[in-house]
């Protein structure tokens, strides 16, 4: 059903309407009522609906005081933006000749019409849908390229999300604030912008489309563009910030003030600095060096770079200190302590200490007191203990984890001599029936000469690794302890060999010589 829509009417229109025999009353629908679409006209249509009505008033004085037979016709206009070809028809007058559908395909031609046309419509109009706006013709609208887009895989904020437990109390140690990134990482993706589809008028003219525009990349410090330009990648490994509309990867992260509950625990690649303290309890950890210029308390610090304390750590018994490389600190106190590299302190009190490097403690107060202090190289201490006569215990010359390798050596050689041995029985066994075994033997026969050959073959790269750790610890020429002083109840070990010493010494160099550890004094 066509919605009805009110229009102007003037006098032409009701006129013409009346020429053509179909006069409006007040009980019928007026003959100006609506649109052949039912729908509201456009600002185009509103237009052409008042061009429609000069028209009829132009048609009106050129057909008044004569009384012969008008013919039918249209009225074509085309929109301002090409898009549409609006048309009204006017009736016959005085048994003039109704328009057929190729006159009205003549009319559009002579405008220039000839894309987009309406069929069904022309054919609504020849059929007498007089005095209706019609859109008779409909181009093809440009669709406009799309701009840009940038897909981001990583938070553009920081903030601290806090973990609930099941007691719906937050941790406020594990903040998760840190972003890490590792090289080659993708940032974020680039969608580029597209070129669009042109589109075409009534009139057959192309109508070019806007094109998209390209997304604003966030590329900061240590990023980087894939070669196809679609993807921001991290050129380090790093943390990942986004700051002043930029991502940016640090290699180095600062933190300005204390570890505590606005900081909490850190994990992170690369470096990492503290301005300030680090409080009891926090888990501080780096994949390459960290430097503390404050306290450390009871925390937990790992890097597998050095570590350099600036003013030392008191561990309170339960802090930690595992470095990959060297560690440096004004102090060591009751804390353990493993370093990769070497150790130097002014000062190391009741510590339990392993070092595959050497140690030297002769800056500042220079002491060594309590604890247990093991060394790969050698330990060098202007103090060694104190007047209280408390137990220090000095190990040179291997580590450990050097023991417990070579014990686990020892006992995988054993299994693996075990198995030799019986897999050697079954070969020797089989070989017995050589040419006369089933199919079935045959083929355990096969596996099982495999299987002592895989074995002979781990036997021997494991006997050549236990070799090397038996060199590793007769090597002991460049192993000993130097110290000032060394007060009793230090019970020093080098290698295999162990001296307690029960009464101060002075100016003293401790070794393992041929008869098993030696000093010398002065």
């Amino acid at each position: 059903m066509v919605k009805q829509q009110e229009l102007p009417v003037n006098c032409a229109l009701e006129r013409l309407g009346e020429l053509h025999g179909r006069r409006a009353s007040s009980e019928s629908v007026p003959i100006i009522k609506y649109c052949m679409d039912g729908e509201e006209p456009s600002p185009n249509g509103a237009y052409f609906i008042s061009q429609c009505q000069k028209q009829a008033d132009n048609r009106c004085k050129q057909i008044l005081g004569s009384e012969e037979p008008v013919d039918a016709s249209c009225f074509v206009m085309v929109s301002r933006d090409g898009m549409e070809a609006y048309a009204m028809v006017f009736p016959p007058i005085r048994e003039g000749k109704a328009l057929e559908q190729a006159d009205l395909e003549k009319i559009l031609k002579q405008e220039g019409i000839t894309y987009g046309i309406q069929e069904q419509v022309l054919k609504r109009l020849i059929e007498g849908a007089y005095f209706q706006m019609a859109v008779c013709a409909k181009g093809t609208p440009p669709i406009h390229g799309e701009d840009g887009q940038v897909e981001d895989f990583f938070q553009r904020n920081n903030d601290v999300v806090y973990n609930y437990g099941e007691d719906e109390q937050a941790d406020y140690k594990n903040l998760n604030w840190i972003r890490k990134v590792g090289k080659g990482d993708v940032i974020c993706r680039i969608t580029p912008p597209t070129e669009g589809t042109p589109g075409t008028t009534v009139k057959g003219q192309t109508v070019a489309p806007k094109p998209g525009r390209p997304a604003s990349i966030p590329m900061g410090k240590n990023t980087e563009m894939s070669e196809d330009g679609l993807e921001l990648r991290a050129a380090v490994d790093g943390q990942i910030f986004f700051d002043k509309g930029l991502f940016r990867v640090d290699e180095v992260l600062f933190i300005q003030g204390d570890v505590d509950t606005s900081v909490g625990n850190l994990d992170v690649i690369g470096d990492l600095v503290i301005g300030g303290d680090v409080k009891e309890g926090y888990i501080i950890h780096a994949t390459e060096n960290i430097v503390v210029q404050g306290l450390v308390e009871g925390a937990d610090i790992k890097a597998g770079g050095s570590i350099d304390l600036k003013k030392g750590m008191n561990g309170g018994n339960r802090g930690t200190v595992e470095a990959g490389g060297d560690v440096k600190a004004t102090f060591l106190e009751n804390c353990n302590v493993t370093v990769r590299g070497n150790l130097y302190a002014d000062s190391l009190i009741n510590c339990k200490v392993v070092c595959s490097g050497h140690i030297e403690v002769n800056q500042g107060r220079g002491m060594i007191v309590g604890g247990s202090i093991m060394a790969t190289e050698y330990i060098i201490a202007k103090v060694i203990g104190n007047l209280s006569h408390r137990p220090n215990t000095i190990l040179i010359g291997f580590t450990p984890e050097l023991v417990r390798e070579k014990e686990q050596l020892t006992k995988e050689l054993q299994e693996m001599r075990q198995q030799q041995e019986q897999a050697a029985k079954n070969v020797s066994y089989l070989e017995r029936f050589e040419g006369q075994l089933t199919e079935e033997y045959e083929k355990l026969y096969k596996e099982q000469k495999l299987r002592l050959s895989v074995l002979n073959m781990k036997y021997a790269k494991a006997q050549k690794k236990f070799e090397v750790l038996q060199e590793q610890q007769r090597d002991l020429k460049g192993c000993y302890v130097k110290s000032s002083i060394i007060h009793p109840l230090t019970q020093i070990t080098i290698g295999r060999e162990t001296r307690t010493i029960d009464k101060e010494i002075r100016a003293v160099r401790v070794w393992c010589g041929p008869d098993g550890v030696t000093m010398s004094i002065g």
